[in-house]
């Protein structure tokens, strides 16, 4: 039975012809095998819908599957994202850099949602700690809504300058990252120099 099945499996693989045409059981639509799923006489339209009843309908017990097997392989979940993040990490940047510019508001409130979770919270306290440890040494002075903002200009982690909030905020950036640091880092001394012409 299962060598019938592979031969057979391997003649509907052979056989599909994208330019054949097909009549669609559901809805009467005739067009090319292409616009149809393989082996199947449901054209991707019909498909589409019956899934996204499928989804709305079934929603509660889908998400509860995907947390049981989740838990009970979250070891191999967790390894696998890691290993995807390792060797997709440009590509990720990239997405994000997009994503970010486009809606400048996302990342905050996605920032803002995960700080008031557990997990959020202790984040927020190693953050704490380690942006203490980087020191701090200002080139202005502060004012009302301002951030400290490290430049790691020369291996000095500990210079920095007080900008407003709103412009420390608009740019999303990290002290791991180079470029997004040199994109912040031109937008703060851009604006230091305007107040000081001014």
């Amino acid at each position: 039975m299962k060598q019938y099945r592979e031969v057979h499996v391997d003649q509907a693989h052979t056989e599909y012809n994208p330019n054949e045409i097909k009549v669609c059981s559901k809805c009467g639509f005739e067009g090319k095998a292409s616009l149809f799923r393989k082996g199947r006489n449901i054209c991707k339209k019909c498909r589409g819908k019956y899934n996204k009843k499928y989804l709305e309908e079934s929603r509660e017990s889908i998400i509860q599957y995907r947390k049981k097997n989740y838990t009970e392989h979250q070891e191999k979940f967790i390894a696998f994202q890691r290993q995807y993040r390792r060797d997709n990490k440009e590509t990720i940047t990239r997405k994000a850099k997009i994503k970010y510019d486009a809606d400048p508001t996302y990342k905050l409130d996605i920032n803002r949602k995960y700080i008031q979770t557990p997990k959020g919270r202790t984040a927020k306290r190693k953050k704490l700690y380690k942006r203490r440890k980087l020191g701090h040494n200002p080139i202005n002075k502060l004012f009302k809504n301002s951030h400290f903002h490290h430049l790691h200009l020369n291996n000095d982690n500990a210079i920095g300058i007080y900008i407003p909030k709103e412009i420390h905020e608009s740019v999303w950036h990290s002290s791991k990252i180079r470029e997004s640091m040199n994109e912040i880092n031109k937008v703060a001394l851009l604006w230091l120099c305007n107040q000081a012409i001014i």
